[in-house]
């Protein structure tokens, strides 16, 4: 009976610490996945440590981020645009003068 109790209690300790592991699993899928698909996708997530701050701190992480890449892809655009503009209108301007000498 002794033996019994006591592999009862191993196993209980290593079940005990495989869900450990398994809930860290769990914590970092959820920080992967909003890091990739974005905080609003786990809305209704809580974080399976306990912290029920993570999320939102995530989030507000992930907003600004968020805010910052779009900032940078709207400058970027602009730059784009103006130069498209510049680049069409030159190239009017050439065809324009190459019809004049026909």
């Amino acid at each position: 009976m002794e033996d019994f109790r006591s592999l009862v209690c191993t196993k209980k300790n290593e079940l005990e610490s495989l869900w450990e592991d398994w809930v860290a699993v769990q914590q970092e899928i959820i920080d992967l996945g909003m890091n990739v698909l974005g905080a609003e996708a786990f809305e209704t997530v809580v974080a399976v440590d306990g912290d029920k701050d993570a999320g939102a701190r995530d989030k507000s992480d992930f907003s600004k981020e968020k805010e910052r890449l779009m900032e940078e892809y709207d400058m970027e655009s602009g730059k784009l645009e103006a130069a498209f503009s510049a680049m069409s209108r030159d190239m009017i301007q050439k065809m324009e003068a190459s019809e004049k000498v026909c």
